[in-house]
């Protein structure tokens, strides 16, 4: 599965409506791209955050440094949500 944060390749049909392989190298998607086919890149943009709570083993009694903090037996994290939105068009098929 593709990181959701990072920029990337779509093959898609000509209309920009529906894609059928996706990958960060434009040269595999090449590989992929058929008659009438299109590549577009997708750029990531931010939809929100997702918050994680989890009553969890007691690891240390308060911790916050990293991704996952917890007071006690209470443990959370906070993360970025992203989706894509379909850019130009950076290759068409020949035929």
């Amino acid at each position: 599965m593709l990181d959701s944060h990072r920029k990337r390749f779509a093959v898609m049909n000509k209309d920009l409506t529906a894609y059928s392989f996706e990958d960060e190298s434009l040269e595999c998607c090449k590989r992929y791209c058929r008659n009438s086919d299109v590549i577009a890149e997708q750029i990531p943009y931010k939809i929100g955050y997702s918050i994680r709570i989890v009553w969890h083993k007691f690891w240390k009694p308060f911790y916050f440094k990293y991704d996952l903090k917890n007071i006690f037996w209470l443990h959370w994290s906070i993360r970025r949500e992203f989706s894509h939105r379909t850019g130009k068009i950076v290759y068409r098929s020949g035929s």
